[in-house]
């Protein structure tokens, strides 16, 4: 609950609440909410009031974490008219009253109420303290993820700015081998959150829009990943194969937020964009080509990773499948790290649920992509990994560890 004006230099409550997921309960707070509207994390394009009046979002307001409106000086094109105010966001529509809202002036400059699910048979309206009606939008239909994926994907990013100490202690306290199972049985854990959600994805797009969709969000990694899948959507992958597609048109759209500011040169999106041009410019789909590539692989694969890693690495010849990946797959337009991250966060889990096989041993084996430096000495300091080439860093041991730390209590 928001506090009054009078009592704005207090910080409000987070509002949490809890759903069921496949793998359990999991919890998703207002504040989750806030961030996919400051990042413009859902299908801007097709927002709208309820009362049918487009929106179109010129800057999101400036997030307030103190008293009042969630967003502040928001600048909107609602029904083609230009207005600047304040944005307020909520789970349901009851709740700007729940909260004593209408008697608030505070909120008199609140142009727009987001709330996360739709209300029940009868609406009533936010009004503000002077009965001035405000246009509602609702946001659960617009996402681009599930629900629970977007609220494990705020967990781990939480968790990258915290301090490993504590999961090094843990890990310490357990005899060698011990660490190493209890990393497994984490990365486990992970892997089938990981398969269950590009299920959804599979569900909700098709495998071919999956697929596109996928390679394009991580090649947006991280401040670029709702443009490029605003792009996915506008631009199909057929668009790409017959070079319909432009990069230079479509880095031209203003119904796109590109970030360019803060971002790294090779993270740039025109860089992004041209790659995955070149990316599905091969003989064939790219598409097809995923389909073919791991072969009659899924029938080799190990039952367990209770083993050597690097002996793993050899059994899958992990070597060239890597590289016949980056080859014929992805055509020689992505490496390094990057190309990585597309195996583990896109393709693997795709196939495996598209093949109803379990790849975990060759995911667990595989590279990881973008990972924090701290993770690696981490992991090192704990005697798990990178101690020499028989001990190789892998996107098992740094998902164990992501695990690891998501139990460790997280403040604010």
């Amino acid at each position: 609950m928001k506090p009054h004006a009078d009592r704005a230099s207090a910080p409000p409550r987070d509002r949490v609440e809890e759903f069921q997921g496949l793998y359990g309960p999991y919890q998703v707070s207002e504040r989750l909410i806030q961030r996919i509207w400051l990042r413009g994390e859902l299908d801007l394009a097709r927002l709208h009031t309820v009362s049918g009046k487009t929106i179109r979002v010129i800057r999101p307001g400036e997030w307030n974490l103190l008293g009042g409106p969630d967003f502040l000086g928001a600048d909107l094109e609602i029904d083609g008219r230009r207005m600047t105010g304040d944005v307020e966001i909520h789970f349901r529509e009851a709740d700007w009253f729940t909260h004593g809202h209408q008697h608030d002036p505070a909120y008199e400059k609140v142009i727009l109420h987001l709330v996360l699910f739709p209300g029940g048979s009868g609406r009533h309206p936010a009004l503000t303290r002077r009965g001035r009606e405000i246009e509602m939008a609702v946001l659960v239909d617009l996402l681009w993820h599930d629900l629970e994926e977007y609220a494990a994907n705020d967990a781990v990013a939480r968790i990258s700015g915290l301090s490993d100490d504590r999961a090094l202690e843990l890990l310490l306290e357990l005899e060698p081998e011990e660490r190493r199972a209890r990393l497994r049985q984490l990365a486990r854990e992970r892997w089938n959150l990981k398969v269950h959600f590009a299920g959804i994805r599979i569900k909700r797009l098709g495998w071919s829009r999956a697929c596109h969709a996928s390679a394009m969000e991580i090649l947006g990694y991280s401040r670029n990943r709702s443009a490029m899948l605003m792009t996915a959507d506008r631009y199909p992958v057929e668009t790409w194969g017959e070079r319909e597609a432009d990069p230079d048109e479509i880095l031209g759209r203003s119904d796109i937020p590109w970030q360019f500011q803060g971002v790294r040169p090779a993270n740039q999106p025109r860089i992004r964009l041209n790659q995955y041009a070149v990316m599905a410019s091969g003989a064939g789909s790219w598409i097809e080509r995923l389909d073919e590539w791991p072969g009659s692989l899924a029938a080799l694969m190990p039952g367990s990773v209770d083993g050597s890693v690097g002996e793993l690495r050899r059994t899958l010849d992990l070597f060239h499948l890597r590289r016949r990946l980056k080859t014929v797959v992805m055509n020689r337009a992505v490496s390094g790290p990057r190309a990585d991250s597309m195996a583990v966060d896109g393709f693997l889990p795709l196939l495996a649920t598209r093949g109803n096989s379990d790849l975990f041993a060759l995911w667990f084996a595989w590279p990881a992509g973008d990972v924090p430096e701290r993770w690696r000495s981490t992991l090192k300091q704990a005697g798990v990994a990178g101690k020499d080439r028989s001990t190789p860093f892998t996107q098992g041991w740094f998902q164990g560890l992501i695990g690891l730390l998501l139990g460790l209590p997280i403040e604010g």
